[in-house]
């Protein structure tokens, strides 16, 4: 991930700000150094989903499922 914190920040406010999604930050730390990621809120995972379907490979549709059919079970 080549994002820093303060633009991972950035992401997650334009996701709320633009779709009304909410994001977290998370960190990694490893032996080397800190590094962060994004995490959807439960409740905006399936906002984003249908936001990106449309722009989803076929190959790869199969992983937006994945989670919704976790959740069921």
């Amino acid at each position: 991930n080549n994002f820093n914190r303060y633009e991972q920040d950035m992401i997650c406010a334009y996701f709320h700000s633009k779709w009304n999604i909410d994001t977290y930050v998370c960190s990694d730390r490893t032996s080397t150094n800190e590094t962060y990621h994004l995490r959807f809120k439960p409740k905006s995972h399936s906002s984003f989903v249908e936001i990106i379907r449309p722009f989803v490979i076929p190959s790869l549709e199969y992983k937006l499922d994945a989670r919704a059919k976790a959740s069921t079970h």
